[in-house]
C-alpha cells in the first residue's frame, strides 16, 4: 500500500511540475520558442511514467492499485498547490515586470534604444495595465526611429501605438500625450501635435513643456501672437527658461 500510495503521489506530482513549469513558462517569457514549453511539459510526464517494477508493462494502461479515494486525494494536493503557485506568480509578475522595466530605462540612459524596447515589450507582457510603461516604450521606438533610417516608419508607427495604447489606460498621461505631440510634430501634423498639447495644458496648466511645445508650434504655423501667448505662459511658471525667452525675444520684432 505505502508503495502504491508514494506512486500516486509521484503521478500528481509529476504532472503538476509539469504543468507549473508550462505555467511558468508562458507567464513569464523565457522563450519566444513554444518547444521550450514543451520541453519542460514532457518533463513532467517522463517523471509520472516513471514507476515502480511491479507496474504493468502498459502505460496507458490504469493500474488496478489506482483507487478512487486515492487519486482524489493526491488530486485535491495537486489541485491546490497548483491554485498556490499560481497566485504566487500572479503576485510576483509586477515584482519581475518592474524589473524588466528598469532594465530598460537603464539601457536607454546608456543610448541603447532598440534594446530597451526589448526590455519594455518584457514588463508590458508582464503588466499591461501600466501605462507608464507603455508610454516609456513609445519613447524608445521614437529614439530608435530617429536612429533607423530604413526602419523609421515602423518605429514611428509602434511609438504611436505605444502611446495611444498608454492614454487608453490614462488618458490624462501628460508624458504619453506630450511624446505624441512631438511625434505628430516631428512628421509634419502640427495641427495634431497642437491639439494633444492642448489637451495637456488642459488637464495640467503648469506643463512648461506642454507651453514650451505650442508656442514652437504656432510660431511654425505663423500664427505669432498665439506663440507670444504661449511663451509668456512658460516665463509665468519659469522665468529664467531660455527656451521661451529667446523665441519670444524674436518674436518682438515680427
Amino acid at each position: 500500500n505505502q508503495l502504491k500510495d508514494d506512486h500516486l503521489r509521484k503521478l500528481s506530482l509529476g504532472l503538476l511540475a509539469g504543468c507549473l513549469a508550462y505555467l511558468v513558462h508562458m507567464q513569464f517569457s523565457f522563450s519566444m520558442v513554444s518547444v521550450a514549453a514543451l520541453f519542460w511539459f514532457f518533463i513532467g510526464l517522463i517523471f509520472v511514467v516513471t514507476s515502480p517494477k511491479d507496474l504493468p508493462p502498459k502505460i496507458l494502461e490504469v493500474p488496478k492499485f489506482i483507487t478512487k479515494s486515492s487519486l482524489l486525494r493526491w488530486t485535491i494536493y495537486a489541485v491546490i498547490g497548483l491554485v498556490v503557485v499560481s497566485l504566487v506568480v500572479f503576485n510576483v509578475k509586477p515584482v519581475i515586470a518592474d524589473i524588466y522595466f528598469a532594465k530598460g530605462l537603464g539601457l536607454e540612459e546608456q543610448g541603447y534604444a532598440e534594446a530597451a524596447i526589448g526590455e519594455y515589450l518584457r514588463a508590458t507582457n508582464l503588466n499591461s495595465h501600466h501605462e507608464f510603461y507603455f508610454s516609456l516604450l513609445g519613447r524608445a521606438y521614437f529614439k530608435a526611429a530617429l536612429r533607423s533610417a530604413s526602419q523609421r516608419k515602423y518605429y514611428f508607427n509602434q511609438a504611436a501605438r505605444a502611446f495611444e495604447r498608454a492614454l487608453r489606460l490614462n488618458p490624462n498621461s501628460a508624458n504619453a500625450r506630450l511624446n505624441l505631440g512631438v511625434l505628430y510634430a516631428y512628421r509634419g501634423f502640427l495641427d495634431q501635435a497642437i491639439s494633444e498639447w492642448k489637451k495637456v495644458t488642459a488637464f495640467k496648466p503648469d506643463a512648461t513643456n506642454a507651453h514650451l511645445a505650442l508656442g514652437f508650434a504656432y510660431e511654425q504655423k505663423r500664427i505669432f501672437s498665439a506663440a507670444r501667448q504661449a511663451y509668456l505662459k512658460v516665463l509665468s511658471l519659469d522665468p529664467t527658461n531660455a527656451e521661451a525667452i529667446q523665441p519670444l525675444a524674436r518674436l518682438e520684432t515680427k
